[in-house]
């Protein structure tokens, strides 16, 4: 995880569409090489793997015993998934104070999904969307790309109305990388509004069709829209991108 500037320990939280889940597992495999991982979502997710064991979370429960219960069942896993008893069928619902206790109490990295796109590549946050921990220290806004150069419209984007709303563009618009920089912006935001300290970044996902010359195409679309919401400000705020194929 070199290429994501990952810390020793790191609470992540992934919003946007495109890939979250795919991507949270990916990255929980690779961070428990090296350090205990707890998987969970203030929001829903899937069903965990059935190599990786579901500790449930119930509203009598201390946020302090929280973290006592997800200690103990790391000591047999690297992974632990933590959900809500009232639905243990998946990982779902857990609050952003129980995750910061656990990231604050149990020695391991968080990693949460954060948000929900009902499978679409991109989409724009609600107005109770994302939902993150104070102590979150990274979230990934996650953009598929096979959203970008296609039709706006609710196929490609999940909340098109809300992705009008943000970018400016009408129906029947083209999706650019001008759109994706401004909702990416919007993400930022609301990401600070709730963990003030958290580092953003922007995951470009499925690119495994796409060529070397048309991934580098998307990637400057985006820091040319993300540079020109920019322009005229104090201080150039830079936009890390990340490529997962």
């Amino acid at each position: 995880m070199e290429a994501l500037d990952l810390g020793t320990l790191e609470h992540v939280a992934l919003v946007g569409g495109g890939g979250k889940t795919t991507t949270l597992w990916s990255l929980a495999r690779e961070r428990a090489q090296h350090r205990p991982v707890v998987v969970s979502s203030t929001t829903k997710a899937s069903a965990s793997p059935e190599d990786v064991p579901l500790v449930t979370w119930r509203d009598s429960m201390a946020a302090d015993e929280v973290a006592a219960v997800v200690r103990d069942a790391l000591e047999g896993s690297a992974v632990v998934a933590l959900g809500n008893a009232a639905r243990p069928d998946r990982i779902q619902s857990v609050p952003p104070h129980v995750l910061d206790a656990v990231f604050a109490g149990a020695a391991a990295d968080v990693l949460n999904e954060a948000d929900g796109a009902r499978m679409k590549p991109f989409k724009a946050p609600a107005s109770h969307e994302p939902v993150l921990g104070r102590s979150t220290t990274l979230a990934v806004i996650v953009v598929g790309s096979d959203a970008i150069g296609h039709v706006l419209d609710d196929e490609h984007v999940h909340r098109a109305e809300m992705f009008r709303a943000v970018t400016g563009l009408r129906e029947g618009d083209s999706i650019d990388g001008v759109a994706v920089a401004g909702v990416a912006r919007y993400y930022r935001m609301k990401i600070h509004e709730q963990a003030p300290h958290a580092r953003c970044a922007l995951l470009l996902n499925k690119l495994d069709r796409a060529s070397a010359a048309e991934v580098d195409a998307i990637a400057a679309a985006i820091r040319k829209g993300w540079d020109g919401l920019l322009a005229g400000a104090a201080q150039r705020d830079a936009l890390k991108l990340w490529r997962w194929a």
